[in-house]
């Protein structure tokens, strides 16, 4: 019989965004992939809005010509439907900024 063991995981590993992400946001949207409820995340950071093949975006997030950066990221975490009227995400905002923080931080990182 053969085992085979990767490097052990710990609780202090995952970046406090990761277990956001995967709480608050992993049922729609993934890292690397794609799914049919929400656009791929990895490597958001810089790039414009709407524009990921493969995704069907609401006209407003296609046509608002905005580039996902820190602030543009909080304002519509906070609240989607007041930073981009139209937007097809209807989850409802994270209210607190440290989250929100550490949602971001992770969403850097991602690829």
């Amino acid at each position: 019989m053969v085992f085979l063991l990767g490097e052990p995981t710990f609780a202090q590993d995952v970046p406090p965004g990761g277990a956001v992400f995967k709480q608050r946001c992993g049922t729609c949207h993934v890292s690397g992939k794609a799914s049919a409820m929400g656009p791929d995340l990895a490597g958001v950071f810089g790039r414009k809005a709407g524009t990921l093949p493969g995704f069907t975006y609401s006209s407003a997030m296609r046509d608002s010509q905005r580039v996902w950066n820190e602030m543009e990221l909080d304002a519509f975490i906070q609240n989607p439907q007041k930073a981009m009227k139209g937007t097809k995400m209807f989850a409802p905002g994270i209210g607190d900024a440290k989250i929100r923080s550490d949602l971001i931080n992770y969403l850097q990182i991602i690829e």
